[in-house]
């Protein structure tokens, strides 16, 4: 079996309506190697949450003991052909991280990657 990698969240989340979210998302592999990046998507229905503060109001504020990657993108995008597979969200906030040495993340594994912000 192929190694995988995981990013979880580690806390239950409670929504409250023109509350805000934040999430500590986790980052580990199964393997417990270093790797050349990530690449993640966090869905949601725009119509109840928008991504909030972070990198350029795009909700992400980076872990910044994670200072190696070549390469390190924010964005958000339109859901337009159910990569989820759930109809009920619309975008997502993309997370990438590429590192060319095949070592990322720079800290001990599991590492909190960052914190994913919405304003419900």
């Amino acid at each position: 079996m192929a190694p995988t990698q995981n990013v979880t969240t580690d806390s239950a989340v409670t929504v409250n309506p023109g509350g805000l979210v934040d999430l500590d998302l986790i980052y580990n592999t199964s393997d417990g190697d270093k790797v050349t990046g990530l690449t993640f998507q966090a869905y949601y229905d725009s119509s109840l949450l928008t991504p909030d503060g972070g990198d350029e109001g795009k909700g992400w504020t980076k872990n910044t003991a994670i200072s190696d990657p070549a390469i390190y993108e924010v964005t958000v995008a339109n859901d337009t052909s159910n990569s989820d597979g759930d109809a009920s969200t619309d975008k997502y906030v993309q997370v990438s991280y590429f590192n060319l040495i095949a070592n990322w993340p720079s800290v001990s594994l599991p590492a909190t990657l960052g914190e994913l912000s919405f304003q419900s």
